[in-house]
């Protein structure tokens, strides 16, 4: 008889394969997209979309109230007045929340000013909310059943029709516009494709009694994203006042270049929630699937990284174009952070799978009035890069995060970060070196530059853990075969 350890990690990782394949073409796609558009686009487009964008993704985490969260992490199986409490919640949260957006849109286009977002833009783009509304009990009906595949699939779908949409839309020179109808062309599919794979449909109806085990869990989760989305609301409400739509489509630009590296990795934190919460009471069975993530995550993050970092003005020059030079110093101070974040979401979910998500909550509320105040002081005497200082400064936050993770699990992941930490200082010196010693910058040397880094990053970390990585593909691949 199979143990819930192997029985747990042989779906996981059937279902993450066809998961990580779909996520490299989904990010290829995202990628490509994202070098198209900011040639196409002018830095106040990527403002304008990024107003939009956090009024959608705040609104978007007040109508659950934790709910999908609460669901995955509960240890009993769904029954169907689970699914349609969450439905109907979170429909009737939307519409409203979409009724203030609607008449609140006047006001909001004002406070940018008129000639740079109109209250059409707003109300069209937050119609978002109600497909993601409608969408959302279906992605927990997957998530829980460890459906990676399908959830890939209907990644695929979603960011596929929204690059493809927007760069169309951007070459005919519609500008943000472009973005806006991507967006919501790319949530109808996805709530089409979503909802056709659950073959379930919920009804409007809510009783109480089933949700008091896993309110309170749900709010601290709820808060916890609440004030997470109220510390990047820094960016379109002071930082874009103060400094205009441009700089906000700076920062926003430098941290999609900087998350790049986190786009390889994006399949474990997208799965490591629903997994560890399946295995939260075998102690050893979650001890080792959360060190096996955290090392592949701090490995691939780490060395994609490390190659942004040491090229990123070539990456402009060639790729970007020089328009986006001014962003340089935020890309260096964003991928301090970076280095940290992935394995942070890692080490959180590990945490609120735990049902500990009332340390997760405090952390959020820390980090919002750290922003707030440390932001608005650096941005005011440094101007933009204040905010990279900012981010920067927060990666001592993750070390709290690891230290408290210690604590309640006793699983140590220092060892786990070091590594990859050395190898990639050790490749950007490396870099650096053989970009001085070359006499012409040309697409040729820039190519060579880059394998050249990324061939000694992957030494280094063969010389560190080539035991561990010979195990973990016999493992693999023993789990793929049986």
């Amino acid at each position: 008889m199979s143990s819930p350890y192997w029985t747990i990690k042989k779906k996981f990782i059937y279902g993450a394969r066809y998961f990580f394949f779909a996520q490299i073409l989904t990010k290829i796609l995202s990628i490509a997209g994202h070098v198209l558009l900011a040639r196409l686009l002018l830095p106040s487009d990527f403002g304008i979309y990024g107003v939009a964008a956090f009024i959608v993704g705040f609104l978007s985490s007040l109508f659950s109230f934790g709910l999908p969260a609460g669901l995955l992490q509960k240890k009993e199986e769904l029954e169907r007045h689970d699914i349609d409490n969450l439905f109907t919640i979170q429909t009737v949260v939307a519409v409203v929340c979409y009724l203030g957006i609607f008449f609140a849109a006047p006001t909001i286009a004002k406070f940018y000013g008129s000639h740079t977002i109109s209250p059409l833009y707003i109300r069209l783009f937050s119609l978002a909310l109600l497909f993601g509304a409608f969408k959302s009990y279906s992605v927990v009906l997957l998530e829980r059943d460890l459906s990676f595949k399908t959830i890939a699939m209907t990644d695929l779908i979603e960011i596929g029709s929204f690059q493809i949409t927007s760069i169309i839309l951007a070459y005919c020179n519609y500008g943000a516009w472009a973005f806006l109808w991507g967006v919501l062309l790319s949530r109808v599919f996805g709530l089409l494709y979503s909802v056709s794979t659950v073959r379930k449909i919920p009804t409007l109806a809510f009783q109480w009694a089933p949700l008091k085990n896993i309110f309170i869990f749900g709010l601290y989760i709820q808060g916890g994203a609440v004030f997470g989305l109220l510390r990047e609301a820094l960016i379109p409400i002071f930082i874009a006042k103060k400094l205009g739509l441009s700089a906000m489509g700076y920062i926003n630009w430098a941290w999609v270049l900087c998350s790049y590296p986190f786009f390889a990795v994006n399949f474990l934190d997208r799965t490591s929630f629903a997994t560890l919460s399946r295995v939260q009471h075998d102690t050893i069975a979650f001890s080792r699937i959360v060190k096996k993530i955290v090392r592949l995550n701090n490995i691939l993050v780490l060395g994609l990284l490390c190659l942004v970092v040491s090229h990123v003005s070539q990456i402009i020059h060639f790729v970007f174009t020089d328009k986006w030079l001014p962003a340089i110093p935020l890309v260096y101070a964003f991928s301090i952070n970076i280095a940290f974040f992935a394995s942070g979401n890692i080490v959180a979910s590990a945490l609120n799978a735990l049902g500990r998500s009332r340390f997760t909550f405090f952390q959020s509320l820390f980090w919002f009035f750290y922003f707030w105040v440390a932001g608005v002081t650096f941005v005011e005497k440094f101007g933009m890069i204040g905010y990279g200082y900012t981010v920067a400064l927060n990666t001592i936050n993750y070390l709290f995060l690891y230290a408290y993770f210690w604590k309640v699990t006793k699983i140590n992941l220092t060892d786990l970060l070091i590594g990859p930490i050395a190898a990639a200082g050790i490749a950007i010196l490396f870099a650096f070196w053989i970009q001085n010693s070359l006499l012409e910058n040309t697409w040729l040397t820039f190519g060579l530059s880059i394998f050249m880094t990324g061939a000694v990053y992957s030494g280094v970390i063969w010389g560190l853990y080539a035991s561990d990585l010979k195990f973990a593909y016999a493992e693999i691949s023993e789990s793929l075969l049986k």
